[in-house]
């Protein structure tokens, strides 16, 4: 089995990715990110911003994009580290 290239937030930052796409980047970070800290419960800790966002951002989008991709329901999706602005309306 080949062995994905190591991920960082910069590889998903403003990247207009296809939605399935875009899972499979976030669970291959997620599985590096797992390794390298050798336990689970470390993740949990938030210590570095990394985590945090993959925790708080990253992970609830593709699940969402898994909940709603369909054949007729196909999505295209750009993550944006940084705080995101909200216009009220």
């Amino acid at each position: 089995m080949w062995k994905r290239k190591p991920l960082d937030l910069a590889s998903l930052d403003d990247k207009l990715l296809d939605g399935l796409k875009f899972c499979l980047k976030v669970y291959d970070l997620f599985d590096q990110v797992r390794a390298e800290l050798d336990d689970l419960g470390k993740i949990r800790l938030l210590k570095s911003r990394r985590e945090k966002r993959l925790l708080e951002e990253l992970l609830p989008i593709a699940q969402y994009i898994q909940a709603r991709y369909r054949t007729g329901n196909r999505m295209k999706i750009r993550w944006l580290s940084g705080s995101q602005s909200y216009a009220r309306c």
